[in-house]
């Protein structure tokens, strides 16, 4: 419909290399050393004494593998042996919380602990008593001396407590065991990295002291890229950044993985700047360029030229008829999802007034739909409650917007002030 292709001339292909530099230069190409000490490059190496596993299940047994039982109790203090022996007599023959909270001059909320922990109870001869195997749940203690007088305790409910058995926590020790000895081992290589270039050695051999390996890359442009389009696999972007912020024969200090399980030194051999290339090299690609650019163009001079003629008082159909295409006719809505019509072409068209032409490129092509907008509708309220409710909604909508008007128009009109002191007196804080 856009007519016959054009076929370019060198002089056209000359032209559009010469106004698209962007689109036919080299970037920035790196080629650089990459040194990396992680973890895991020194877990053969780690050996794991069983009994330094054990020493370490031991030193935190009771931290981490051990659940300490929990209790919850009822605490009542006396001045006498006597009053907390007569508590403890009464609570043994079904006497209530309430009458020993009483005499103990407490609260049965105040003296009761829930899931308490042994530590929570500061005397120790009580918390030995209340955490006393043959005190289990329901039993009522005999009453206790302890440094703040008489106690009488009444267990509620019990938590045993439990403990993870070495066995079982075997695997997570072992794990941390060799995760730090891991990381010493990674901070030795790098203190011999640093130690060795101190002392004159560039990166490969400082490496090889530290018995690794040193990687050469590139060249690689900024977005791990190799000159012929490849992408170059195993690169972090770590050293891909640090390699682009350093000049040629210069090396990084140790750059942290992101990933925490190590780091990398980078050392860069050679820098090619970004350049144009040349434009024997890249004659395809401006040849297919420039025919995408011209198709493009014929196809919105062909839109142009449509607009003009509707415009100028030809139908749609009239426009249409010279290209043996009908138009094609359809109704729809805001929610319109079709390929080749895009969410563009479907917000102007609800934009346009009935009789205007709008266009779009279809879908991802240089294709263009050009429609008119024929005729406007509108969709029914789904039913009469919600067509009620939503009068009502505009009407306080326009009830607002005409008292505002009227304000603003009698404050316009006449001088006016507010005196707070008389309304606070009239309204009483409440307008």
């Amino acid at each position: 419909m856009a007519g016959k292709p054009a076929e370019p001339t060198p002089n056209d292909l000359q032209e559009h290399y010469d106004q698209n530099p962007a689109a036919y230069t080299a970037p920035e190409y790196r080629q650089f050393d990459m040194l990396l000490v992680r973890g895991e490059d020194f877990r053969d190496e780690v050996s794991v004494p069983e009994e330094e596993l054990r020493r370490l299940y031991d030193f935190n047994l009771e931290r981490r593998y051990q659940t300490p039982e929990r209790r919850t109790l009822y605490q009542f203090s006396f001045d006498t042996e006597e009053d907390a022996a007569s508590v403890a007599a009464d609570l043994r023959a079904n006497g209530t919380l309430e009458s020993a909270a009483e005499i103990s001059g407490t609260s049965v909320e105040s003296a009761r602990l829930e899931n308490a922990l042994g530590g929570e109870i500061l005397d120790p001869t009580v918390r030995e008593a209340a955490f006393s195997p043959e005190l289990q749940a329901g039993m009522i203690s005999d009453p206790i001396s302890g440094a703040f007088g008489w106690t009488v305790i009444q267990v509620e409910s019990v938590i045993e407590g439990s403990t993870t058995p070495f066995e079982e926590a075997r695997a997570e020790i072992e794990e941390q065991y060799l995760s730090n000895e891991m990381r010493r081992a990674v901070a030795n290589a790098i203190d011999i990295v640093e130690e060795e270039r101190d002392r004159g050695l560039d990166l490969q051999n400082a490496g090889a002291a530290a018995g690794l390996e040193t990687i050469t890359v590139g060249p690689i442009d900024r977005f791990s890229f190799d000159p012929g389009g490849a992408i170059i696999d195993g690169v972090p972007g770590e050293a891909l950044q640090e390699a682009f912020l350093l000049d040629e024969g210069e090396e990084s200090q140790p750059v942290q993985l992101a990933s925490n399980d190590g780091y990398l030194f980078v050392s860069v051999r050679e820098i090619t700047p970004a350049a144009l290339k040349p434009f024997e090299t890249v004659e395809d690609e401006i040849v297919e360029s420039w025919r995408r650019q011209e198709r493009a163009d014929r196809v919105s001079q062909t839109v142009s030229d449509l607009r003009a003629s509707i415009t100028e008082g030809a139908s749609f159909d009239d426009a249409a008829s010279p290209f043996n295409v009908t138009p094609t006719r359809t109704t729809i809505d805001r929610r319109f999802s079709e390929q080749a019509i895009s969410v563009s072409l479907v917000e102007q068209i609800f934009t346009a007034a009935p009789g205007a032409l709008v266009s779009a490129p279809a879908g991802d092509s240089s294709d263009q739909i050009l429609a008119q907008i024929q005729s406007v509708s509108y969709g029914a309220v789904a039913n009469q409650s919600d067509q009620a409710a939503f009068s009502d909604v505009i009407g306080a909508q326009l009830d607002q917007e005409l008292l505002d008007l009227l304000v603003r128009s009698i404050v316009d009109a006449y001088p006016t002030k507010t005196n707070d002191g008389q309304l606070e007196a009239v309204f009483g804080g409440e307008l």
